[in-house]
């Protein structure tokens, strides 16, 4: 929603609300972990997808859907965004990338996170690939909702979803907490610069106990599944790892994570009672009022960065989401989206010479995309 959607804090916060509600509220009678046992996930996967087009329904026009606003890719410019999941191959006969007997070693993944991408990231072209290296390419023109379905397909709530010629399940089942996947992201765009991170931020969703030992023939498998799906998703060893890069070599990294104390990490997944929200909201305004000084020392760093980013002539663009083509009739270029309204205003003085600059505006105006005005 923060990225992809580009919505405010506060509308993440009403669209969860709204979210959590049309997903966990409606659980099946009968599944993995109910009291009568069946072999199906708690939830129907067309719930998030459901809930999930709702979310984009409402908050992008239709003339933005038609011009393709709905899917996960975004126009250069724009905040790029990354959701986890992992990715089991359908059929090692194809492949999306090339035809040869290599396609394998292209192809592998094992047990790596796979990334979706709102942007291009084309990797470094060496075979095999680097171990730290996800599955390069184009970014993934596929609609939010598919994007959304892989990264919460937690095993026992939601079903794997095909995508193509994959099989995806919830990224947060081994990366829980993505932030030196994202370092190492971030640092091979860079030419494998690490100085070019001025801040990684992480936040997690509160600190959780592990117990591999229980009582009772029962208890005890339950214990070892409830181990084994924890430490699959424990976050605080990549903590370790990062906080020994931040000494080491200076990482500019930052977590917050509610303790164990504050009682937040104890939530289930899908937990949906009258005062759930209130109780996260209630306890991480106790753990925020604890680090204020950090949090301060963040919010200065990202407010000098915006304003920096204000003085670009690209501004316009990484502020609102506005692109310009031109729409004079004929035009040989009017499916090229041009990033600034001065581009715009330039094409129109030099190929299309007659026209007024009352005309000139019009066009402008018209060759907005998104358009000015917006039904959200």
């Amino acid at each position: 929603m923060l990225g992809r959607l580009r919505m405010s804090i506060n509308s993440c916060i009403e669209e969860y609300r709204i979210l959590s509600g049309d997903i966990f509220g409606h659980p099946r009678m009968a599944h993995f972990r109910s009291p009568i046992f069946w072999p199906r996930d708690k939830y129907d996967g067309k719930l998030i997808e459901h809930a999930v087009e709702k979310v984009v329904h409402r908050r992008m026009s239709a003339a933005e859907r038609e011009l393709g606003a709905g899917n996960f890719n975004s126009p250069p410019g724009l905040c790029r965004t990354v959701v986890f999941a992992y990715a089991e191959k359908i059929s090692d006969d194809k492949t999306e990338y090339r035809y040869t007997e290599d396609k394998k070693s292209i192809d592998q993944e094992g047990s790596s996170p796979y990334l979706f991408r709102s942007y291009d990231h084309w990797g470094s072209g060496a075979l095999p690939q680097s171990i730290t290296e996800r599955n390069p390419g184009p970014a993934h023109n596929i609609p939010i909702w598919q994007a959304a379905r892989a990264t919460t397909a937690a095993p026992f709530y939601f079903d794997t979803i095909e995508i193509s010629n994959r099989k995806f399940g919830d990224g947060g089942f081994g990366t829980n907490n993505p932030a030196q996947e994202m370092y190492n992201e971030v640092s091979q765009m860079k030419g494998d610069d690490p100085s070019s991170i001025k801040l990684l931020v992480s936040i997690g969703t509160g600190e959780s106990s592990i117990s591999r030992i229980e009582n009772g023939s029962f208890k005890k498998a339950l214990g070892y599944i409830n181990a084994a799906r924890k430490l699959a998703s424990d976050s605080e060893g990549v903590h370790k790892t990062m906080e020994q890069m931040k000494e080491k070599w200076e990482v500019p990294y930052h977590r917050f994570n509610v303790p164990l104390k504050f009682g937040l990490g104890k939530i289930k997944l899908d937990e949906l009672k009258h005062d759930t929200l209130e109780k996260i909201e209630k306890d991480t305004t106790k753990y925020c009022n604890t680090i204020e000084k950090e949090l301060e020392l963040v919010a200065q760093i990202l407010v000098d960065n915006r304003r920096n980013r204000s003085k670009s002539d690209m501004w316009s663009l990484v502020s609102t989401g506005k692109q310009y083509r031109c729409m004079v009739k004929k035009c040989r270029r009017t499916q090229e989206l041009l990033p600034r309204e001065s581009d715009l205003r330039e094409h129109l003085k030099t190929a299309h010479e007659n026209l007024t600059s009352s005309k000139i505006n019009g066009y402008v105006q018209l060759g907005t995309c998104p358009p000015l005005h917006r039904s959200v």
